[in-house]
């Protein structure tokens, strides 16, 4: 995952970045990302 969003990040284009967020997120689980960060469950699903 964090190689993928590095190439992302590294394009530079921020509709490929936002994509690969989504990706990461379905594949992580939101609710896991919430708890692994300081944002909250509901802004997880925002971004």
């Amino acid at each position: 995952m964090a190689a993928y969003l590095e190439a992302a990040l590294e394009d530079g284009d921020p509709a490929l970045v936002a994509a690969t967020l989504r990706d990461i997120a379905r594949a992580k689980g939101r609710t896991q990302i919430a708890r692994d960060t300081v944002l909250g469950r509901e802004s997880v699903y925002k971004a």
